[in-house]
């Protein structure tokens, strides 16, 4: 039976809680980044001629719950209710009452229209994962 004497187990603790912090402020940074650059992505698209929904538009900075770090971007709120319905569009069950028998909305400004805040996430979906850990790294 072989014996064997494990020592600096207290220092190599600290240095991988260290390790453990350093990585979480740098994951919880790229997020931000991305959650930004999501947003600005967004706000080219986001409709202009349908009240102030652009000014809505918000990314708001990581939460952590538990071990996860996420993001949250978001359009709406009291001072632009049809932000869900805009972003649905063609007609959806989130459009209001007033909404009923209309088929379709006309973007007047090119390049703007529905999925304002989808498109540009589903686009950045694809490296997020990358970037993130290039910059997460030690």
């Amino acid at each position: 039976m072989a014996e064997f004497t494990l020592s600096g187990v207290s220092a190599m603790r600290g240095k991988l809680k260290a390790v453990g912090i350093k990585t979480k402020g740098r994951s919880r940074a790229a997020m931000r980044d991305e959650g930004k650059d999501i947003l600005a992505s967004s706000q080219r698209r986001v409709p202009r001629d349908k009240g102030d929904l652009a000014a809505t538009g918000k990314s708001r900075d990581t939460q952590l719950k538990g071990i996860n770090i996420g993001v949250e971007i978001t359009y709406g709120g009291p001072g632009s209710p049809q932000a869900l319905a805009i972003h649905e569009t063609p007609p959806s069950e989130h459009h209001p009452r007033s909404w009923r028998g209309v088929t379709s909305i006309n973007f007047t400004t090119p390049g703007t229209g529905h999925k304002y805040l989808e498109e540009p996430l589903r686009k950045a979906s694809g490296g997020m994962a990358g970037r993130i850990g290039k910059k997460t790294k030690l």
